[in-house]
């Protein structure tokens, strides 16, 4: 099982799991031939708890043990549009929202 991005602000994100890692193990449990729904219930429970992964990073040799607190997942808001231009086929442009604080 491979990293393929975390979501920012996520438990993930904040255990510095990237892109290319290998999840070698959840909770000692390997993940070798492991089926992605499996992988999911392993580390699906209660806010607040914790899940322990064995990882394989690009830049470390030796399996890091990365303890996660799980917390619900809030997924930036994006904006979307359709970029048309005449004669060329409609290219659909999604961008990220940037945070904003708003003073009352």
């Amino acid at each position: 099982m491979t990293i393929v991005d975390a979501v920012p602000g996520s438990p993930a994100a904040k255990a510095s799991l990237t892109t290319g890692d290998v999840v070698e193990s959840i909770n000692n449990v390997s993940t070798r031939d492991m089926p992605l729904a499996f992988a999911e219930i392993l580390t699906e429970g209660e806010a607040g708890t914790s899940v322990e992964l064995s990882v394989l990073r690009i830049r470390k040799s030796d399996p890091q043990k990365v303890v996660l607190v799980r917390a619900p997942l809030v997924y930036p808001a994006v904006m979307a549009h359709l970029q048309v231009d005449p004669g060329k086929d409609p290219i659909g442009i999604i961008s990220p929202l940037q945070p904003c604080v708003r003073i009352t």
